[in-house]
């Protein structure tokens, strides 16, 4: 009798430890979804305002009007802290040729560009560039330990991930058909 009931205690603690994984793993799998979900959110949002800056620039060269785009201009606003920071963190510099086109987009200046739906975290907002229609994100997004900035940092990330993938099913296919080619070489050999 004792042997039954510490057989069936461990097949309990055995069920509970495997709940327990699946439970874990579907956790992991969701937060990692919600993750890329927000990482696409946020180059959704830039690739919007990049968009919307790329007319505005267009339509400023066409009339010879720079009071046409929109925004604050960072060179007239350097003592903004969350300016100070990029500067400091070298993700814009005072040296860089179009500097005198970088310009603040904030809530009031979506607002004045028709943009909706796009919330910016306290004290946050785009730095963008008329001449290069570079975007960037005062807050950033962490990935892997790394706080990217840029849309265009963010679009080489995902090219490298693509890149690696691809690279990584090529190896695959590539050891498929070397396994293959071993196996039709390899005489068989059968008990009979």
């Amino acid at each position: 009798m004792k042997k039954q009931n510490a057989m069936s205690l461990i097949g309990v603690i055995i069920a509970i430890i495997f709940i327990i994984m699946i439970i874990c793993g579907a956790i992991y799998f969701t937060m990692e979804q919600f993750e890329k979900s927000r990482i696409e959110n946020v180059k959704t949002n830039m690739l919007l305002v990049q968009g919307k800056i790329k007319v505005l620039q267009e339509s400023s060269v066409a009339k010879k009007d720079e009071s046409i785009l929109k925004g604050k201009k960072v060179a007239d606003n350097a003592e903004n802290e969350k300016v100070k920071e990029m500067l400091e963190k070298g993700v814009i510099s005072t040296q860089d040729e179009s500097y005198d086109k970088y310009y603040i987009v904030d809530q009031d200046t979506l607002t004045q560009m028709q943009i909706e739906g796009i919330v910016f975290g306290e004290g946050n907002f785009y730095i963008v560039n008329y001449a290069t229609n570079e975007i960037l994100w005062t807050q950033g997004i962490t990935i892997d330990g790394v706080t990217y900035y840029k849309l265009s940092d963010l679009e080489k990330l995902d090219e490298t991930t693509t890149n690696t993938q691809a690279n990584e099913q090529l190896n695959v296919e590539t050891q498929n058909e070397q396994q293959n080619a071993e196996n039709a070489q390899s005489p068989t050999t059968q008990n009979t």
